[in-house]
């Protein structure tokens, strides 16, 4: 149950809370627009610039269960005012933004057995070689991802994965991606696992729907509600500094309070 849960959160769950949680964050900023490297070597240097301005903040319970904010939201909360504050998807996350103007990126999400050793860094491609960067260490080049993964586990001293996931920013939010045509989920599950994760996933969709529902259902009401004072505050000239609080059922106005005195 837990494997099919952390594939459930770090191929569908995890983009859909990051996106909603974070919609109002900016995509895209100027700040420190002359960090955009070309190379593996401008990349380094790039990743010790962001470094110097990162705060490394742990999620808490568990790393895995997080939102990623926006690229372009991190990359300007590292340097104006600085530092970024926040964890392996935070970092690489604004990384990605300096390093996704000339170079072809993506971040990749390593879930493992013991959930608290799973992490997210950036990987690389130039020409026909794949790097890694985690934190400020790049790696040599490799020729499969396999070999890149294999590497990463190593450093880190993973155990046994459930999932190696690519995630990619279309403009708007985060999307699980296909690297080399490569479906991460393949590499890590068996057959049987597989339809059952379907069946996760059927699930997981029918509860999004509803809660996409009630979402826009709450926020017509909000409208509604703004409307509603509205029309109170001119029928009775209350100006905008007097909080007020009615009863929806009759409109009869209970509680005045001046907020200005």
């Amino acid at each position: 149950m837990i494997k099919y849960l952390a594939i459930l959160w770090a191929t569908n769950l995890r983009y859909r809370w990051s996106n909603f949680r974070h919609r109002t964050s900016i995509k895209f900023t100027n700040i420190r627009d002359d960090i955009r490297p070309v190379t593996i070597a401008g990349l380094a240097v790039a990743a010790h610039d962001l470094y110097s301005n990162f705060e490394h903040t742990p999620d808490g319970a568990t790393a895995l269960f997080d939102s990623i904010n926006t690229p372009a939201e991190s990359w300007k909360r590292a340097f104006s005012p600085g530092p970024l504050e926040d964890d392996c998807d935070g970092f690489h996350g604004a990384l990605y933004w300096a390093a996704h103007f000339n170079l072809v990126c993506c971040l990749l999400t390593l879930v493992t057995k013991n959930i608290k050793d799973s992490h997210t860094l950036l990987i690389v491609k130039k020409g026909n070689l794949l790097h890694f960067v985690d934190y400020i260490h790049i790696s040599r080049g490799y020729e499969s991802i396999f070999e890149l993964v294999e590497n990463v586990r190593k450093r880190r001293d993973m155990g046994d994965l459930y999932l190696i996931e690519f995630t990619g920013w279309n403009g708007s939010g985060w999307e699980s991606i296909n690297w080399e045509g490569l479906s991460m989920e393949e590499a890590c599950i068996t057959e049987e696992e597989r339809e059952q994760l379907k069946d996760f996933k059927h699930r997981d969709d029918a509860i999004y729907k509803m809660v996409e529902k009630l979402t826009a259902q709450q926020h017509q009401l909000e409208i509604d509600q703004e409307h509603w004072f509205a029309v109170i505050r001119d029928k009775y000239n209350i100006s905008a500094g007097v909080a007020i609080t009615i009863k929806h059922d009759t409109g009869e106005i209970c509680t005045v309070e001046d907020t200005d005195t």
